[in-house]
C-alpha cells in the first residue's frame, strides 16, 4: 500500500502568522481498489512562526496522522470514532504491508533536511558544518523521531519527492491553499472522503 502525502507551509511575515496544510491519499493497489482510496486533508496555524517552521510542521502533522492510524490498526490505540480516523484505519487494516509513504513538498529545505542533512547534524550534536546550532532543531528532532518510529515499528519506507511550487501542480497548490487560509485565520473547509469524490484531481499524462 502507498500513502501519498502533500505538505506545504506559509507565513504572513517571517516571522508572522503562519499556517500549514497536508493532504494524505491512501491507495490500495488491486481489483476494486478505486472504491477504497481515501483522501484526508489536515491544516493548522500558529500565531507567530516562520515559513520554514510551518513547512516542517506540515510534514510532522501528516506523519503523526499516519502513525495514529497504525496504532489503531495494531490495537495500540482506541478508535476515537471520528470519521477520518475510522476510514483511514479501516483502509490500512485491509492490507497495509508493505507500506510506502511518498512525501511531496516544494520545500527543498524540508526534503534535504530530512533525507540528507539530518544524519550529519546528528553526528555533530545538532550542529551545522559551520559549527552553528541547527535552526528549528526542536521540530527536526520531532520529525526525526516520527520517521524512525514508522520505520522501526511498522517497516514504513519513505520516498521524498520535490515538486515546484506555484507551478500548476493541483495537489501542491491545494496544500498551499490550506496553509495560506489557515495563516490568514480564514481556514478553508477540509475534505475527508473517497478519492473518487475529491474535487482536486491531478492531471494524468496522455
Amino acid at each position: 500500500m502507498e500513502i501519498i502525502l502533500y505538505t506545504d507551509g506559509s507565513s504572513r511575515g517571517n516571522p508572522g502568522k503562519g499556517g500549514w496544510g497536508a493532504i494524505l491519499i491512501a491507495e490500495e493497489k488491486g481489483v476494486g481498489s478505486k472504491e477504497k482510496e481515501w483522501v484526508q486533508e489536515l491544516g493548522g496555524r500558529d500565531q507567530m512562526t516562520t515559513n520554514n517552521r510551518m513547512e516542517i510542521t506540515a510534514l510532522i502533522e501528516g506523519l503523526r496522522f499516519v502513525y495514529s492510524q497504525l496504532l489503531i490498526v495494531n490495537g495500540e490505540k482506541a478508535n476515537s470514532g471520528k470519521n477520518a480516523e475510522g476510514a483511514f484505519a479501516k483502509l490500512l487494516t485491509i492490507n497495509y504491508k508493505p507500506l510506502t509513504i511518498n512525501v511531496h513538498a516544494d520545500s527543498e529545505y524540508v526534503l534535504k533536511g530530512i533525507s540528507t542533512w539530518m544524519k550529519d547534524w546528528k553526528k555533530r550534536g545538532w550542529k551545522t558544518a559551520a559549527k552553528k546550532s541547527v535552526l528549528n532543531q526542536d521540530l527536526w528532532q520531532v520529525l526525526d523521531d516520527l520517521v524512525l518510529q514508522l520505520q522501526d515499528a511498522y517497516g514504513v519506507k519513505f520516498v521524498w519527492t520535490h515538486v515546484r511550487g506555484h507551478s500548476g501542480h493541483v495537489l501542491n497548490d491545494r496544500a498551499d491553499e490550506i496553509a495560506t487560509t489557515f495563516a490568514d485565520n480564514e481556514p478553508t473547509e477540509l475534505y475527508s472522503g473517497l478519492k473518487t469524490k475529491y474535487p482536486y484531481k491531478e492531471k494524468t499524462k496522455a
